[in-house]
């Protein structure tokens, strides 16, 4: 996809958008029907290690040492075989973890005054034994079978004229649109070649007959569009989708300086941590 050098190409969205916000992705109205895809996660079973990120983080803090020579990716690749990022595990040992069946294993609801996110489950320490749904980036095996709903749509399928956009949150360029135009077929290549490490906050038919739409701050996607195209989505079994319709309020910001914790969530929160430790080491 080649970088579209026009800043109003997000003006339609503007328009569209509550408050007009674009500083985390636009949550544009108008379509016919919507719905959630939950951003997948998986579990590895079969390993007795009683560990949460928050021991991990704490035991490398308490051995600087090693922590000058290894970084959270290398603890929990030793633990669990996983290397962080926003690909998803392929080792057999990881099986797919459906977030109601969490929710049924932790005897809660899956609701919340905010959008679909991992905050629903309440405000725990994750296990390094599963594998958390990403923020601000569907994980490679929802975006595939999205990318091939959304082909199913247009004769020209997967050639499908499109356009993304990365979101100032991301980018951290709040005077300039980066936006791409191509094929549909080329946003899964955008989380490599855009040097973000995510999937677009936003991308859209050229017709404009649907959106996707990824909160920085989210676990989860919403795709509006067709009611066809929605009931597609929510029969794919290889997808978990939900229906949330309230209206969408951004999750308030505490601490407004740890922009990156909100873009990179958890995971990316103890490296971060770990790296800082380790400059002050040195």
């Amino acid at each position: 996809m080649v970088r579209v050098r026009d800043d109003s190409i997000d003006a339609w969205l503007q328009q569209r958008s509550a408050n007009g916000n674009q500083i985390s992705g636009f949550d544009a109205a108008g379509w016919e029907a919507n719905t959630w895809i939950l951003h997948a996660m998986y579990e590895r079973r079969g390993l007795d290690l009683e560990l949460t990120y928050d021991d991990l983080h704490r035991h490398e803090l308490a051995t600087p040492s090693q922590g000058t020579d290894r970084d959270v990716d290398d603890v929990v690749r030793e633990l669990t075989g996983l290397s962080l990022g926003w690909s998803e595990p392929r080792e057999p040992e990881w099986v797919r973890l459906r977030w109601s069946a969490l929710a049924s294993r932790l005897g809660i609801t899956l609701d919340g005054a905010w959008p679909p996110n991992d905050h629903w489950f309440g405000s725990r320490s994750w296990p390094v034994t599963i594998h958390l749904p990403e923020d601000g980036t569907m994980d490679e095996h929802s975006l595939d079978r999205l990318i091939w709903s959304l082909s199913q749509l247009d004769p020209r399928g997967a050639s499908t004229p499109c356009f993304a956009y990365f979101a100032p949150l991301v980018t951290g360029d709040w005077d300039h649109v980066e936006a791409y135009y191509g094929p549909l077929g080329g946003i899964p290549s955008l989380a490599d070649e855009s040097g973000w490490e995510s999937t677009p906050n936003n991308f859209w038919a050229e017709d404009r007959s649907w959106l996707a739409f990824t909160d920085a701050d989210l676990t989860a996607t919403r795709v509006s569009g067709s009611a066809d195209l929605v009931t597609m989505l929510d029969q794919d079994p290889e997808l978990e989708t939900l229906h949330w319709d309230r209206p969408y309020r951004p999750r308030p910001i505490r601490d407004p300086s740890l922009w990156t914790r909100l873009r990179l969530g958890p995971r990316f929160a103890v490296r971060r941590a770990l790296e800082a430790l380790q400059r002050r080491v040195r």
